[in-house]
């Protein structure tokens, strides 16, 4: 007689196929040169947030309780670190529409300085809401 899992276990296996299905596409739309743009800070931060909260809930669903309050020190200091190093990235992003408001260029700029300036560029065409064509 098969026995059925328990819907707290099913919910994470839910969860944990969200999450692979995700990082899945966001692989595929990097490999084709779509990028996420941010509208408010890098979106690497959101995508690491993401990931950190979602891990944290699956922990709980399957209520493995010391190993949730042994990891999220870790997953926290880790999310920290990467909102520190974001911070200092620095990138800036200009938005330039076309006459017709019809397409946007999105430019990606940002300037390190030791010693002398470096400039650096990246150009964005805009194509859906979140995502980006790396032209």
């Amino acid at each position: 007689m098969l026995t059925r899992m328990p819907v707290h276990k099913r919910k994470a296996l839910y969860l944990f196929g969200f999450l692979l299905i995700s990082d899945i596409v966001l692989y595929l739309l990097q490999r084709l040169g779509y990028y996420l743009m941010p509208y408010l800070s890098p979106p690497g931060f959101y995508i690491l947030l993401y990931h950190v909260i979602l891990i944290v809930v699956i922990l709980l669903l399957l209520k493995k309780v010391i190993l949730t309050a042994v990891t999220s020190p870790f997953l926290l200091i880790i999310l920290g670190m990467g909102l520190f190093l974001f911070s200092f990235m620095e990138w800036k992003y200009a938005y330039l529409q076309s006459p017709g408001h019809k397409e946007t260029l999105v430019v990606k700029y940002r300037v390190a300085t030791l010693g002398e300036s470096t400039y650096s560029y990246e150009f964005y065409q805009q194509t859906l809401w979140l995502t980006d064509e790396k032209t």
